[in-house]
Order: C-alpha cells, then structure tokens, then sequence
C-alpha cells in the first residue's frame, strides 16, 4: 500500500501525483487499492516468507473459520475473484504472520528464558494496540462497510509481520 506523503490527503490508499509541478491528491477507491495488493500477489508472497508451511498456515486458517481445507483452498486460490477471496487471503495472511510470530516468541524464550514473562508482556500490550489501531483505521477508510474486514485483516498482518521483524532483532529482554 502507499502513503500519501504531503498534501491534505492521508491513509494507506492514498497517493501523490504531480502534474505541471504541483503536487495534488489522488484519493483511490480502497476497493481499487486492496483488489491490486491481493491481485498483484504481495499477499501471496508475504505468505510465503511468513516461515508456517503452507499446509500448517490453511490448517490454522480452517480450525479459526470453521471451514474446510478445501472450501479455504478454492477461496484463496486466486485473491482478486471476489470480495470473499480477498478476505480470505488477508485472513490467511494474519494467520502466517501470527504464526511466525509465535515461533520467534517461542525461540526468544528458549534462547532468552528469564525473559519469557517480559516478551509475554511485551505481545500482549502489542496485540491490544493492534488490534484497536487497526479496526480504527478499517473503520476510518470504510466507514462500516463491507470491505472492512478485509482492512483490517490487512492491516493486522502487516502489523503482525513488523512485530515479528522486531522481536527478531532483538537481543536482550524487553521492557516490561
């Protein structure tokens, strides 16, 4: 997704042009902007690199959604089919990066083990603020409708995918 970087327009499916030299804003439809993400394949791709087999990731997702496999395989098979395949991708990618996120957790804590209740601390203070920064800003672009689940599934798996690269680097116990 892009940034608007100056300008008065903001949020994650805005963007910048210039034309004759003056910088204007270009407010896309978020429908336009999430249809690209999924269909472009960066989904598809951060799934991949998210460390949770593909086989592990669709177990997961099933066991959540209550739906089989297979009927998650048809609906993640192509993202940009439908409204309902692109929220399921970006539910599947939520589902890879929190697994990801749980086995660098689990491997800080094996490395570090008197860090344990602070990492344990550290994630779920995270995941409060995620999860109510990232419904706000679904709310905020899609005012209640029907894409703004998918929204915010994207925005969580982004999230998630951060807080991984985070604990990753880090070396010694966080702060409490």
């Amino acid at each position: 997704m892009t940034e608007w970087v100056g300008g008065s327009g903001t949020g994650p499916y805005s963007s910048g042009v210039t034309t004759s030299g003056k910088a204007r804003t270009v407010k896309t439809s978020g429908l336009i902007a999430l249809a690209l993400t999924l269909a472009l394949g960066l989904g598809a791709v951060a799934h991949a690199q998210e460390g949770a087999s593909a086989g592990e990731v669709m177990s997961e997702l099933s066991a959540r959604s209550k739906l089989p496999e297979d009927e998650l395989r048809r609906l993640t098979a192509d993202c940009a089919a439908g409204q309902q395949s692109m929220y399921f991708c970006a539910y599947r990618d939520v589902v890879a990066a929190e697994l990801k996120l749980q086995r660098v957790v689990a491997e800080k804590e094996r490395r570090f083990p008197a860090c344990q209740a602070a990492t344990e601390a550290r994630v779920a203070r995270w995941k409060s603020r995620r999860d109510k920064m990232c419904a706000r800003s679904a709310a905020k672009e899609w005012g209640g409708g029907s894409m703004e689940p998918t929204a915010r599934n994207l925005c969580l798996a982004d999230s998630t995918r951060r807080m991984a690269g985070q604990m990753l680097r880090m070396s010694a116990c966080p702060r409490r």
